[in-house]
């Protein structure tokens, strides 16, 4: 393996635990590219605001279909809400306001403000002691369409047989976003190694005619994701 500063480096093994786009620039790994495709990313946007006070927000967290999309108390006593948190679109726009904000004008809270007057129904809202967003352009992943989870998993801990280079991280997890699923795929590259290149499996398996039989308001049964759930 050859770094970009023209270091060589020979290993036994490589390990690759980076975000689905360092994957991409990664030399050697064109083949997979429809593999690492599988999942798609998600920008997300946490925007917070510190206030006097909350007494004109109310009690309630909200959700709104306007960009804003999500608003949450954080801490009432102290004034402090996550004033906005949103996705992709939205996100970029946010980050994009602060960029073209002054000293004259912050755009970012003319448009949350905005945002606000017309969810609270009220014709001005208090300016903030100060405002601040946390922006991620891969916040997250979400599986793609026509992909088969659980087969992508397995093919990331070794896809190419005859070499030993394996991937792990949340974006090819079953817990997607959380640093569950970074330290669950860790775990399976762990147990796919020691178990000689089988997959770890979970101790308990349902056949259909089995979970079927749990059907009733007491007793429910439900398969989602190819796990089963107890909802009674």
């Amino acid at each position: 393996m050859v770094s970009n500063l023209e270091k060589q480096y020979s290993c036994e093994r490589i390990i690759f635990a980076v975000p689905k786009k360092n994957l991409f620039q990664i030399d050697g790994l064109k083949n997979l590219h429809p593999l690492f495709e599988s999942v798609r990313p998600l920008t997300l946007n946490r925007i917070y605001a510190k206030f006097k006070d909350l007494n004109w927000f109310g009690d309630s967290n909200i959700h709104s279909d306007l960009p804003i999309q999500q608003i949450n108390i954080v801490n009432k006593k102290r004034g402090i809400i996550m004033i906005s948190y949103s996705t992709n679109g939205n996100a970029f726009d946010f980050l994009n306001a602060e960029m073209h904000s002054d000293k004259e004008y912050n755009l970012l809270w003319g448009e949350i403000s905005g945002y606000l007057m017309r969810i609270l129904k009220r014709k001005r809202i208090p300016d903030p002691i100060w405002i601040k967003q946390n922006y991620w352009c891969h916040g997250t992943h979400h599986w793609n369409p026509n992909y088969d989870s659980d087969i992508v998993r397995k093919l990331m801990l070794k896809p190419i047989e005859e070499k030993n280079i394996h991937f792990i991280g949340s974006a090819y997890s079953r817990v997607q976003g959380w640093t569950d699923g970074a330290i669950e795929s860790a775990k399976d590259l762990f147990l796919f190694l020691v178990g000689n290149g089988k997959m770890r499996r979970d101790n308990k398996y349902f056949s259909i005619a089995e979970i079927s039989k749990h059907n009733k308001r007491g007793d429910g049964w439900i398969v989602l994701f190819k796990n089963v759930y107890d909802i009674t």
